[in-house]
């Protein structure tokens, strides 16, 4: 199976909120075909939320595959840009409490990017 690339979706036509989302799976081969990634499907959700905003803001979501083992990528903390306003890792089947080397680096990325200690 092929990893994702990492993507964006933007809406241009408000000012922008940036969301960057850490994919930690992949939905049912059924699934992603009629709904797409679990980023765009968050992405999709936010777009529709917006249409109730006043006033409207334009959704950037920028995704990124991370479990390595499938070829994905843990971002380093250098790669995330300034603008973007927040940070959402989605479920998994995988067990967060694992000692895999690619959940330790997603843990420690979170560390990093909060200031936190999470133990």
């Amino acid at each position: 199976m092929t990893p994702p690339e990492a993507r964006t979706v933007v809406c241009d036509q408000f000012p922008k909120v940036r969301m960057l989302v850490l994919e930690t799976d992949e939905p049912h081969p059924d699934t992603q075909e009629e709904k797409g990634s679990f980023g765009e499907v968050l992405h999709n959700l936010l777009r529709q939320a917006n249409e109730e905003h006043d006033p409207e803001l334009g959704i950037e979501t920028e995704m990124q595959y991370c479990v390595e083992p499938d070829g994905g990528r843990i971002p380093r903390t250098d790669e995330i840009s300034d603008d973007v306003n927040a940070i959402l890792i989605t479920g998994s089947v995988y067990d967060a409490h694992s000692n895999e080397e690619w959940i330790l680096k997603l843990m420690d990325f979170v560390k990093c990017t909060t200031g936190d200690t999470l133990e």
